[in-house]
């Protein structure tokens, strides 16, 4: 069980570091499943809580980073991109080419 929980953090991390935030959100999504599970197996022991939860606070601070850069960048533009509205593409990821 525990080898599920590190394989969610590889991916969550993975996903983060490629700015691939679906793959990081569904990563996530199986980080809470197999800690559920191990904490009512009784298996959640404190260093496997401190190394998620501090993986949760660098992700945390990954996409406040990448959403601060991408406000600047769409402040500089003159004019929004024409499917800017629409959210910028497949997968709902906005695009930009400044």
């Amino acid at each position: 069980m525990k080898e599920s929980l590190r394989e969610a953090l590889c991916r969550l991390k993975a996903g983060l570091a490629a700015g691939e935030y679906d793959r990081a959100r569904a990563a996530l999504e199986e980080l809470i499943e197999a800690a559920r599970s191990l904490a009512q197996a009784g298996q959640l022991d404190e260093d496997l809580v401190c190394e998620v939860g501090a993986e949760l606070e660098r992700g945390r601070r990954v996409v406040l980073a990448a959403r601060a850069h991408d406000a600047a960048r769409l402040a500089r533009l003159r004019r929004l991109p024409a499917d800017y509205a629409e959210g910028g593409g497949p997968g709902g990821a906005l695009r930009l080419d400044a």
